[in-house]
């Protein structure tokens, strides 16, 4: 991933800048001058985690800060797929230094934003959920297939037979348990209410598709289980959803 590219691609089209990494920095007077700085990460199995500060230099440091919070948020907590890499980014709210944009020419504002990316490769994961055609935002997701085995044991045992019992599965159960957050998902918030006041069935279907990161789709029919809301003080509101095939 080209970390200084996607840096510009999430920028507004009227917002005039300049991005160059800490090796290839060339101050330019005319434009916000963005300078990216990419430390040393942590290596582990299939992954690393990479430390990165962005800082911008600007004159207009009311629009330039308001410019970074939106891009704070729109990028934060996301999950980035390129191929088979998934890069998970996080980013500290923007801080200002140096505001000193009235008082010369030759003074800037400097806005520093701290962030983490946290990159894995030649791993499959899941890349969308939606639920009766309702997309959903993932918190936590386990997708399971539970097989039940009948073992017997062996019959006329000799010296030297295998002891060991014979197996046979006769019987699966798929299920699914997604953790999201309290958002107005419409008819799906709906439908589920309707079962809770007892104005539907608790036996409705549900359409579950799950979308991977090699493009596989998945389309399953099932049923909810149980349904959780969770609220804790300071924290956000989750919403808990069990699944059975």
């Amino acid at each position: 991933m080209d970390f200084i590219e996607f840096i510009a691609e999430n920028l507004p089209n009227d917002y005039t800048f300049k991005t160059t990494s800490e090796l290839s920095f060339n101050f330019e007077k005319d434009v916000d001058n963005i300078l990216v700085k990419m430390q040393q990460g942590n290596r582990y199995l299939k992954g690393v985690i990479i430390p990165v500060t962005i800082i911008v230099t600007t004159k207009n440091i009311s629009k330039s800060l308001s410019t970074w919070n939106e891009w704070v948020v729109s990028v934060s907590d996301k999950d980035v797929l390129e191929g088979t890499s998934n890069y998970y980014m996080i980013f500290q709210t923007p801080t200002v230094s140096q505001v000193f944009d009235e008082v010369s020419d030759n003074y800037y504002s400097t806005i520093t934003i701290f962030g983490t990316i946290v990159e894995t490769d030649e791993l499959i994961d899941i890349k969308s959920l939606k639920i009766d055609g309702v997309e959903m935002t993932v918190n936590t997701l386990t997708y399971q297939l539970t097989n039940t085995p009948d073992s017997e044991q062996p019959t006329n045992i000799n010296s030297g037979d295998d002891y060991i019992n014979t197996s046979s599965i006769q019987s699966s159960v798929l299920s699914l348990r997604v953790t999201t957050f309290m958002e107005d998902y419409d008819s799906l918030r709906t439908k589920l209410f309707n079962v809770r006041k007892s104005l539907e069935s608790p036996d409705n279907s549900f359409e579950i598709c799950i979308t991977w990161s090699n493009d596989e789709t998945e389309t399953i029919t099932m049923k909810n289980t149980s349904q959780s809301f969770q609220k804790n003080r300071g924290a956000v509101s989750l919403l808990t959803l069990d699944f059975v095939k």
